[in-house]
Parts: C-alpha cells; sequence; structure tokens
C-alpha cells in the first residue's frame, strides 16, 4: 500500500477525466474506490511490516572490543530491540551486538568514539523483520559522555562507577 500511492493519485485523476463521458459512472467508482483499498491494504500489511522489539533473541552475536586513550563519546541509536549498558574496571570496552533477522550493527570506533547503529536504521522507513539485542560494557575508568536514543525498543543502564560528562538519553 505504501509503494502504491500513486495507483490512487492515477485512479482519481481518471475519474476526473471521465467523469463527463458515458464512462463517467465507472471513472467516479474507480476515483472512489481507491483510496479505500490503499487503506485497507495498509491496515493489513503494517502487522507484517512492524516487527515485534520485546523479547528477540539473535541466534548469534558480534562481539567488538576496544578502549579509550582518555576522555571519551558514546553515542547509540536502537531502532528496535534490547539494549543493556553496564560499566567494567579498566579502559576497555566491549560490545555484543545481535539480529533476529541477521542484520549488523554498524559500528564507527576510534580513539575516543564509539558509535553503534541499529541495521533497521539503514532500511526504508526503518521496518526490519527483528530487532537488535546489543550488550554493551563501558569502561569506569574513563571519562564518557554518553548518549543513546531508543524507537521501540527497551534500555537498561546500570553505570555504576562510571565517570560520566554529558549524558543524554
Amino acid at each position: 500500500a505504501v509503494r502504491l500511492w500513486p495507483v490512487a493519485v492515477i485512479a482519481l485523476g481518471l475519474g476526473l477525466l471521465l467523469r463527463r463521458t458515458r464512462f463517467g459512472m465507472a471513472g467516479g467508482m474507480l476515483a472512489a474506490a481507491m483510496p479505500g483499498l490503499l487503506l485497507g491494504g495498509l491496515i493489513v500489511a503494517v502487522p507484517r511490516m512492524v516487527p515485534d522489539c520485546g523479547g528477540v533473541q539473535p541466534a548469534t552475536f558480534d562481539t567488538r572490543q576496544g578502549t579509550f586513550d582518555g576522555a571519551g563519546s558514546v553515542d547509540l541509536t536502537l531502532a528496535c530491540g534490547d539494549l543493556s549498558v553496564t560499566t567494567v574496571p579498566g579502559t576497555g570496552w566491549q560490545l555484543q551486538a545481535g539480529n533476529a533477522s541477521g542484520g549488523i550493527a554498524a559500528v564507527d570506533v576510534s580513539a575516543d568514539r564509539l558509535s553503534v547503529t541499529s541495521s533497521s536504521q539503514r532500511r526504508p522507513f526503518g521496518f526490519t523483520r527483528g530487532g537488535d539485542v546489543w550488550r554493551l560494557s563501558l569502561p569506569a575508568a574513563s571519562r564518557l559522555d554518553v548518549t543513546a536514543e531508543g524507537n521501540a525498543g527497551r534500555g537498561r543502564f546500570d553505570l555504576a562507577g562510571a565517570q560520566l560528562g554529558n549524558v543524554r538519553l
């Protein structure tokens, strides 16, 4: 239904063009029916397009790790799924990321920055067939600015002992 919206515009145009001809009744019926058919199709299709973001369990996890050389920033953008953030002693971080449909989170790393973005953020309209599960351990010995954005998901943050700068959740 989302992809067929131009058909509704064409049907309305045909209805307007045909209204003063012998096909006026058929054109009017077509123009009246198309928006209803598209809306009905959207109602039927949306439950299949919107994933279940709770209780997802990926088959495998991809593990990434690194260290912060000093102060750093962490940016997390979760589109659907479950995020768990904890702290560990030292300057090292570890991310275990998995997706129920096999998608891979985008991880961007530098000496002072860690950025993680859901695989579904890169799909049209953010729709996906499965949610992400991220388990992130952040270093307690590094001062961190943390930004986390979650959409249709769940986040748990246990930052006991962390040295935090700016925090935006």
